[in-house]
């Protein structure tokens, strides 16, 4: 397909032809067009195989794509600015495909970028496999930068955010992940790290293997074994180590939670983490209240509402967060029921 024809590519039709949304009027229109010539039935297999690989990311974005990033975003992005949510509509996610494939098909004419970078919104959470097998989930908010001379020059990446590493094991080049406050090494392992910029503490929790922690703000590094956990606090520059008794640090990836005697104000802190959901008290007295269980798989909404039942609360729902009460009558209990 040449240059100036991409301009006139109908990407809401493919949008709606992908998702099987297209009317007997668009489904005749883009019959009509596949059939114009080889080059548009080809352009679509394209586009359609991209899609296929990349539809459940909600943002893949390169520094540079210039010119075919502008097609893309003139044709679909301007018209959904708003945050990008789970369900969100296909145009968007078609139009990181897209991307992809202009950026393919200008590869020649513009200046490849020297980073590639992979982010989530406030409502998503993506896996990628990375260009040396290592497999990374991000969870909400979470960014990730990494050259894209990846394996050829060294294998390090920059991380604003949380995510979950299962590193593919190459003895000659050491995986190294870059934050704000350290730097983590590893070799071959699983570990989950979380540093956002506006968090005062930084975690690395060790599934298999070892990690080793470094910064300038510390003497010599920290060796983090599995099984256990670090939080370095960014403000007092102080770090502490301990064994870890479950999983939950991981609990955003495999929705698998274990509060063995947390207060409901632990396991607020937990849940936030997990559904990115703030969740307030009426009063220091419920905060307190001491709670034991698990939950696979389960909802938000599912595990709140066990909470509530069992202490006899009431659930109030805003725009902004989940606020837990005491309940104040017979009739408001009976709506938790």
């Amino acid at each position: 397909m040449k240059k100036e024809d991409l301009h006139n590519v109908n990407w809401d039709l493919i949008s709606d032809i992908l998702t099987d949304k297209a009317s007997e009027n668009q489904k005749a229109e883009f019959e009509n067009w596949l059939n114009q010539n080889d080059s548009n039935s080809s352009f679509f297999n394209k586009i359609k195989e991209i899609w296929l690989k990349t539809g459940n990311l909600s943002h893949f974005y390169s520094a540079d794509t210039n010119y075919a990033w502008e097609i893309v975003k003139s044709k679909t992005v301007q018209k959904h600015t708003k945050v990008v949510k789970l369900k969100r509509t296909l145009s968007w996610a078609i139009s990181a495909a897209a991307s992809l494939l202009l950026i393919f098909y200008f590869s020649k004419n513009i200046r490849s970028p020297k980073e590639a970078t992979l982010s989530t919104t406030n409502n998503s959470i993506i896996a990628y496999k990375l260009p040396d097998n290592s497999e990374v989930d991000l969870n909400y908010q979470t960014e990730i930068k990494y050259n894209k001379k990846f394996i050829r020059k060294n294998r390090e990446l920059r991380l604003n955010g949380e995510a979950f590493f299962d590193i593919e094991k190459m003895k000659s080049k050491p995986f190294i992940i870059h934050t704000e406050q350290g730097s983590f090494k590893v070799l071959g392992t699983s570990f989950n790290i979380s540093s956002y910029k506006n968090d005062s503490l930084l975690s690395l929790f060790v599934k298999t293997g070892e990690v080793e922690f470094f910064s300038e703000n510390i003497k010599g590094s920290v060796i983090v074994k599995k099984g256990e956990q670090i939080h370095y606090n960014k403000i007092n520059k102080k770090l502490s180590k301990k064994k870890n008794k479950t999983e939950n640090f991981i609990a955003w990836k495999t929705k698998e939670l274990t509060f063995d005697d947390l207060t409901l104000e632990e396991i607020a802190a937990i849940l936030k983490r997990v559904y990115n959901t703030e969740i307030r008290f009426e009063n220091e007295n419920i905060q307190q209240i001491r709670f034991t269980a698990q939950f696979k798989g389960q909802s938000l909404d599912k595990i709140l509402k066990v909470i509530a039942i069992t202490f006899e609360l009431e659930i109030q729902k805003t725009d902004d967060y989940i606020k837990l009460l005491e309940v104040k009558n017979e009739q408001t209990k009976g709506q938790n029921n």
